[in-house]
């Protein structure tokens, strides 16, 4: 509410004190309904020389609560194939003081609790919280139930057959019915209706009887709701036959067939009536008979007076178990091997068989050829076995034998190796050589029992072996076969003999000082031999001194190459004398050094002088370990003292080499380099503020590794975060580096109070109850600059009615947005708020309680209802757009009287406002036929009792009431009719009045059995006029009715 504060000063009697402040310009004296929030004013007091200032804060609480409104309760189903459903929900608030917070203890979704609700009862707490704490609440309630039967499946249908004649039921087992729901099977139970099963439940197992049973399954969920499903289950009693086990037995002694008895079958069918039984083997009721060598298939039929039929079968094997018999003739023979071969062809006479059953067959085990064993036979003896085998599936046989003798005349033929030539090499150390030969062979017309033999080694076929040199050995072989026939050859063989030289070891020498890179003399000498053979001469690569070399060697190696001939053959050997360098080189090293890091690196380029190097041999090669410079270490070096270390190596085969070092030492004199974060201002609503600042950073030639960072505003190193005043500051940062070294920089901090704004909450309602436009009231928006200046806020809304940072009024329906400005005559900042009002309010048609519509002959036969006849007042808050009627509007007396059964009439009158609402009432419309209007009499045609009368007759009365009618007209038909099934039939017609009407009288067929009484009538003044007409039902059916005579 307003509140008045106020400021005086002294001086001690001093010039006049001018008093202003910082809020509006009242000078001593600020009243003001003050905003929620805190506000601070600066009153300033001057007497022309000197000023003070003092403040008062003025603090507004917001105490009043938010009010919530909560969607209202829902009831709903669960969805198909799920135990819950998804619920829209969607609250909300308002706040004296604008926009407020809505959470709900259902989602994390605030004022939406849009979520899939499981089945049951679950109530939604939504809560209102502004921003000064102030809450409401509120609840809706969501209930879901469930509608969705569960999902049954019934086990398959299924047929057994009973074990006839042992039972006639069927021990039952079935599979369970299973069922499935959206909310789950717990809770739930499946029945059967079966009275044979053992239990009620999902298994209908049992023992049931002959017949066709129907089981009903019934499956509950926990929510009460059922579906059910059936499965048939079948038992047939079949008719059962039996027929004797399956029999094998032997023909009878001299035939092929056996005589069997006692082959009859059984049969049953639980006693349902009489059994025919007849076999297919002799067309009885009995299968005994005389059956045949082999198997023979029965089959026994049998059926019953019920229908039933059934067959079996059983097998009937006769065995043939008597051996046929053979005769051989003669039972030996004797014959000479072929010149070319160790066998001889032979013809040998045919065997003989018979048997019980039919020719047996003849096999034998030498050619396979039945009765006939002619062909070629080897040395030796041959007993060839004939077998006479019969058909039975026993396969008797019988046996018998012949015994075939070829002998051997022919003597072998010996092959001998070919003559051979060789030569031992050089080096073998041996005047003998090892000779190898092809081994001897020999064939013959038969196998060769006996052995090759030589008669050089007694190795047999092979004379392989050692052979002296320098001579021509003759080498006999022999072969004798199984009966003594014998064979001989000879084999020449020649050895020779190459040079073989022998050679000085070779020598490793050093090198002798006194003769620089060579060694001191030495001597080498070869040797020769060839198995005694001719005179060898010796010469060497080296010098033209025969088998023997005298020198100073070289440093390396040298290769001294003897050759020695006899004039056929010839031979070479080497001595390599290697002569090694194993003295070190000299080497010098430069001085050492001491430098300052070059600048922005933590190391210096150096360049010491070469190291140098001398050596016995030739130039040595310079390297050291610090670079890949050889004699020169030129290059950057750390921080430091470095060790470098030079070595000479020479180029001998086993390199020798000598080392020094040069120490280089490297100072550092160099201050780092700071980097501060840049300046920072910082625009706040209030008069200080938490500064974030980056952190400052410093680069050094040597790192920042052991370095540090500290600043002169809150000792919190290179990080002066923290809470800045309104004025200007300026923090001093310090880099240290690892050697000591420091440097500095600076950031400057300023806190600038910005203008902030605040807006109320956008706005969506309806219209006042019957008004035409929303009465909305704290459409207040606020703005603060920490009270260094007075703020001035304005709002550009045409239908405000309150001060200028208030925008509450009267808004008619539609959509608007108001923007609210701030000045502080500094900074100019807005927002705005959205605000839809809308009309739902729908009009308000007025209808009449009932309408008549008048009809009659003389001047009403036409009549259409107009808005007017049946509205009264309409009414809407913002104004009616369309008006229409529709229903029952156009009567017709003519179509009134013929067609009218008692029907109700109405009219809807309906109305549109301004914004699209609608409404409607209805007026019950009644129909009056006024004078001239016709009445009918009796309207029911019977048929007489008997229809077989040729002649009939039937009046029917109708009368005609009217206002120009001085009496009743009366008229009287006679129908005549030979065939009422076409569509119009004329009548003839008596009537009686007292004017003079022409009158013609019509049978109209309008429905089946039903007709349309149709009169002209000509009163003389206005013509033929149409009327009345009169509805008439034909009871039964009419045929052959006559004019009476």
């Amino acid at each position: 509410g307003s509140n008045t504060i106020t400021a005086s000063g002294t001086n001690c009697g001093g010039s006049a004190i001018t008093i202003s402040n910082n809020y509006a310009a009242t000078g001593d004296t600020v009243t003001d309904n003050f905003p929620v929030g805190t506000t601070t004013v600066i009153f300033t007091g001057s007497d022309g020389s000197t000023s003070d200032t003092c403040n008062t804060i003025i603090t507004v609480t917001d105490n009043v609560d938010p009010t919530i409104t909560c969607p209202a309760d829902v009831t709903a189903t669960t969805s198909s194939g799920a135990c819950s459903q998804f619920v829209p929900l969607t609250a909300s608030a308002t706040d004296n003081c604008g926009a407020t917070t809505i959470t709900n203890d259902r989602t994390a979704g605030g004022a939406n609790a849009d979520d899939s609700y499981p089945l049951g009862v679950t109530s939604v707490t939504f809560t209102s919280t502004d921003a000064s704490g102030n809450t409401d609440t509120c609840s809706t309630t969501v209930t879901i139930t469930d509608n969705v039967p569960p999902t049954l499946s019934c086990p398959s249908d299924l047929t057994v057959v009973t074990n006839v004649p042992t039972s006639c039921t069927a021990s039952i087992s079935i599979s369970d019915a299973t069922f499935t729901d959206n909310c789950g099977v717990v809770g739930g139970s499946v029945t059967n209706d079966s009275i044979y099963a053992t239990a009620s439940n999902e298994n209908a197992s049992g023992d049931y009887p002959a017949g066709i049973h129907t089981v009903t399954f019934t499956a509950t969920d926990s929510n009460g709701i059922t579906s059910s499903c059936q499965t048939t289950i079948t038992v047939d009693p079949t008719l059962q036959l039996t027929c004797p086990a399956d029999l094998t037995t032997n023909t009878d002694n001299g035939v092929c067939i056996d005589s069997i008895s006692g082959l009859s079958a059984t049969s049953g069918n639980c006693g349902y009536s009489p059994i025919s039984i007849v076999n297919d083997y002799n067309g009885g009721s009995d299968a005994s008979d005389d059956y045949p060598v082999g198997l023979t298939i029965v089959q026994y039929s049998a059926s019953d007076l019920a229908g039933g039929s059934a067959s079996c079968t059983f097998n009937v094997i006769v065995v043939d178990a008597e051996d046929p018999v053979i005769s051989c003739s003669p039972t030996t023979i004797s014959q000479d091997a072929n010149s070319s071969a160790c066998e001889a062809f032979v013809t040998v006479p045919l065997v003989t068989a018979s048997d019980n059953c039919g020719a047996p067959t003849i096999t034998n085990d030498v050619t396979g050829g039945g009765a006939s064993a002619s062909g070629t036979y080897a040395l030796g003896d041959t007993t060839i076995t004939y077998t006479a085998t019969d058909a039975s599936p026993l396969a008797n046989t019988d046996e018998c034998t012949i015994t075939v003798t070829i002998s051997d005349n022919t003597d072998p033929i010996l092959t001998c190796p070919s003559d051979t030539s060789i030569t031992i090499p050089a080096g073998s150390g041996s005047c003998t050589a090892a000779v190898s030969l092809t081994p001897a062979s020999a064939t013959d017309n038969c196998p060769l029992i006996g052995s090759i033999n030589n008669d050089h080694n007694g190795g047999g076929a092979d004379a392989s072996g050692n052979y002296d040199a320098t001579q021509t050995t003759v080498v006999t072989f022999t072969i004798s076969d199984n009966v003594g026939n014998t064979d001989s050859c000879n084999t020449n063989v020649f050895v020779d003999a190459e040079v073989e030289l022998t050679c000085s070891a070779s020598l490793s020498l050093n090198v002798d000082p006194s003769n620089s890179c060579s060694s001191g003399s030495n001597t080498i000498t070869a040797s020769g031999t060839n198995c005694g053979g001719s005179a060898i001469t010796i010469s060497n690569n080296y010098a033209a001194t025969g088998d023997t070399v005298t020198d100073n060697f070289p440093v390396g190696t040298t290769t001294v190459i003897f050759t020695g001939s006899d004039g056929s053959t010839s031979d070479t050997c080497s001595t390599v004398i290697t002569v090694t360098d194993n003295v070190d080189p000299t080497i010098t090293c430069p001085a050492d050094a001491t430098v300052n890091t070059d600048f922005g690196v933590c190391n210096a380029i150096v360049s010491p002088s070469l190291a140098t190097s001398t050596d016995n041999c030739n130039t040595p090669t310079i390297t050291n370990d610090y670079t890949s410079g050889g004699a020169s270490a030129s290059g950057p070096y750390p921080l430091g003292s470095t060790t470098v270390t030079f070595t000479s190596t020479d180029s001998a085969s086993v390199p020798n080499s000598s080392s020094c070092q040069t120490t280089i030492t490297v100072q550092d004199n160099q201050p780092p380099v700071i980097n501060c974060p840049s300046d920072v201002t910082v625009i706040t609503s209030t008069c200080s503020s938490t500064v974030t600042l980056p952190s400052a950073t410093f680069t050094d030639n040597c790192g920042t590794a052991g370095g540090s960072i500290t600043n002169s505003y809150n000792g919190g190193g290179a990080n002066a975060s923290g809470t800045y005043g309104p004025s200007p500051t300026t923090v001093i940062f310090t880099a240290v580096d690892s050697n000591g070294f420091t440097s500095t920089c600076s950031t400057t901090v300023t806190i600038d109070v910005g203008l902030e704004i605040s807006c109320p909450a956008n706005v969506n309602s309806n219209t006042d109850t019957g008004a035409c436009d929303d009465t909305i009231t704290g459409l207040v928006a606020t703005a603060s600059n920490c009270g260094l200046s007075t703020i001035t806020i304005t709002n550009d809304s045409p239908h405000a009615t309150a001060s200028a940072a208030d925008a509450s009024g009267d808004y008619p329906p539609g959509s608007y947005t108001i923007t609210f400005t701030a000045d502080d005559g500094t900074e100019t900042v807005s927002c705005t708020t959205d605000i839809t009002v809308s009309d739902n309010e729908s009009p308000a048609p007025g209808c009449t309680a009932a309408y008549t519509v008048t009809l009659n002959r003389l001047n009403s036969w036409n009549y259409s209802i107009v808005t007017s006849d049946i509205e009264t007042t309409t009414n809407d808050n913002c104004g009616i757009d369309t008006t229409t009627i529709s229903g029952d509007l156009d009567y017709n007396f003519e179509t009134f009287l013929a067609y009218y059964n008692g029907e109700t009439f109405s009219v809807t009158l309906s109305t549109t406002d301004v914004n699209g609402n609608t409404n409607s009432c209805v007026t019950p419309i009644d129909v009056s036929l006024g004078a001239g209007s016709p009445t009918c009499g009796n309207s029911v045609f019977t048929n007489p009792p008997d229809l077989s009368v040729e002649y009939m007759y039937e009046s029917f009365n109708f009368e005609w009431f009217g206002n120009d009618l001085s009496n009743d007209w009366q008229l009287n038909l006679d129908l005549y009719s030979s065939d009422l099934s076409v569509n119009y039939q004329n009548i003839v017609s008596n009537y009686q009045a007292n004017l003079n009407l022409d009158s013609y009288i019509g049978l109209h067929k309008i429905l089946p059995n039903t007709y349309q009484i149709q009169a002209t009538f000509n009163n003389g003044v206005n013509g033929y006029t149409y009327g009345p007409f009169c509805a008439v039902r034909v009871v039964g059916t009419l045929r052959d009715w006559h004019t009476e005579e």
